[in-house]
């Protein structure tokens, strides 16, 4: 379950476009973006979550846009509360390490 992001050109394409479609609205009209509400299901693989998130954010800050991730914990989990502990990998491929 869950969807297997590869990362290839065309689905970096599919995003980029809607991106600077948006981009371009906001310039016109001289609005800030905000992604809200972002993220990737604990079923997808590990490996594909990272490239997701890493891509997204990533391409959301070179356009000067701020962003939220999806959910803290739960199914779209960033923090496992019960066990009180990062989930590393979306950590770092959300905020890169220094």
């Amino acid at each position: 379950m869950g969807v297997d992001w590869k990362g290839t050109d065309e689905e970096k394409k599919t995003i980029i476009d809607a991106f600077n479609k948006a981009h371009s609205w906001a310039k016109e009209h001289n609005r800030p973006i905000f992604l809200g509400e972002f993220g990737v299901y604990d079923k997808a693989p590990m490996e594909s979550r990272v490239r997701y998130l890493s891509f997204i954010a990533r391409l959301a800050e070179d356009m000067g846009w701020s962003w939220a991730y999806w959910q803290f914990d739960s199914d779209f989990i960033l923090y496992d509360i019960p066990n009180n502990r990062w989930i590393e990998p979306v950590l770092n491929a959300l905020i890169p390490p220094e």
